[in-house]
């Protein structure tokens, strides 16, 4: 994990960073019950946008 103070600290990458996150939750269906809806996302560290100052990082 990279806070704000190790970013100024640590040098510079050799490669960029890959972020995976995933998450589910359970979904009711008609005539069986629930079953569980999943969600997947993957992005490079290059691909991150800056979408409001309070919610993202700054974008190097």
């Amino acid at each position: 994990m990279v806070s704000s103070v190790s970013a100024v600290a640590a040098p510079p990458r050799e490669r960029p960073v890959f972020y995976i996150g995933a998450d589910s939750i359970p979904t009711p269906m008609r005539y069986i019950g629930t079953c569980e809806a999943k969600v997947g996302v993957r992005f490079w560290e290059t691909d991150h946008w800056r979408l409001y100052p309070t919610r993202s990082v700054v974008k190097r």
